[in-house]
């Protein structure tokens, strides 16, 4: 999908919910008009999304919480276990939207060559597999910042507003 097929999928705001940075939401597609979901700005942060046929639930993990202070080495570990216990709220709270066996994405930024933030990627899966739910991994390539970046780039969109959800991680489509 090129740049400009990006641009031409997501639709307007009034029909889409976003997750901002170091925030956890489900969304029941079609409920109150809302049909997709889309998180940006991704910049070497996580993601996690569940997807069913009628649900979703995204995680925009950021490396720190938005309070940080950056006086406590585990402030970042920590972070990431509270969106988690978030996530694993929602799914338990929502559970019959999704089936057993759903799969899951891990979403981690590739900076030169390696997987960015393995530990807190490490976190997440230990929490997914609590869960028993199975899971894929997806990397998306982090830009160095003075780079300009494209409207799709550190993006995750969900489109519902056809029969079977769709999943963009930037300008990949991603099979459900």
């Amino acid at each position: 999908m090129a740049f400009r097929r990006f641009g031409q999928v997501v639709p307007p705001a009034t029909t889409k919910v976003k997750v901002e940075m170091n925030e956890v939401q489900f969304l029941r597609f079609r409920e109150n008009n809302k049909n997709s979901f889309v998180t940006v700005d991704l910049n070497n942060y996580s993601a996690v999304a569940i997807v069913s046929q009628s649900a979703a639930i995204i995680a925009h993990i950021a490396a720190r919480p938005n309070t940080s202070h950056m006086n406590n080495p585990q402030e970042g570990d920590q972070n990431v276990q509270a969106k988690m216990d978030e996530f694993a709220a929602f799914f338990n709270q929502q559970r019959n939207f999704f089936s057993p066996g759903q799969r899951t994405w891990v979403i981690s930024a590739l900076y030169a060559g390696d997987i960015a933030m393995s530990d807190h990627k490490a976190i997440i899966e230990r929490n997914i597999k609590r869960m028993e739910l199975s899971y894929a991994n997806v990397a998306y390539l982090e830009l160095k910042r003075e780079l300009p970046l494209s409207a799709a780039q550190g993006t995750i969109f969900i489109d519902a507003r056809k029969e079977s959800p769709i999943v963009y991680v930037g300008n990949n489509r991603i099979n459900l």
